[in-house]
């Protein structure tokens, strides 16, 4: 079958207890866009009630940066931009996927 595929993870929650909050900002800036409280928070993080937020985010996102679930979350939408791309179409990718099986299942009957 070419539409699954299977991974065998392992995740080293003690190596991303260690990771600075540099470190966990530099890693979630190459899955995703950074709030504009975080580059404030890198400007200056002394400023005050700045530095609460911007801290629970981070702690936040180095959670999910070792949690397999965010991870599949992260690649499977990848795939679907791949392969929607490829099928130069737009929308959800099972929807795209489906949506001649389902065409070829009305007309037959």
């Amino acid at each position: 079958m070419s539409n699954h595929y299977h991974l065998v993870l392992r995740v080293d929650k003690n190596s991303s207890d260690d990771w600075s909050e540099s470190e966990v900002i530099r890693r979630w800036k190459q899955l995703c866009s950074i709030p504009q409280v975080i580059t404030q928070y890198l400007k200056t993080p002394e400023m005050p009630g700045i530095d609460v937020v911007a801290q629970d985010l981070i702690e936040s996102w180095r959670v999910r940066l070792t949690d397999i679930s965010w991870l599949m979350r992260f690649l499977n939408e990848y795939l679907a931009r791949k392969a929607n791309e490829e099928d130069n179409c737009k929308g959800r990718f099972w929807d795209s996927f489906l949506r001649p099986a389902k065409t070829a299942y009305i007309t037959s009957m």
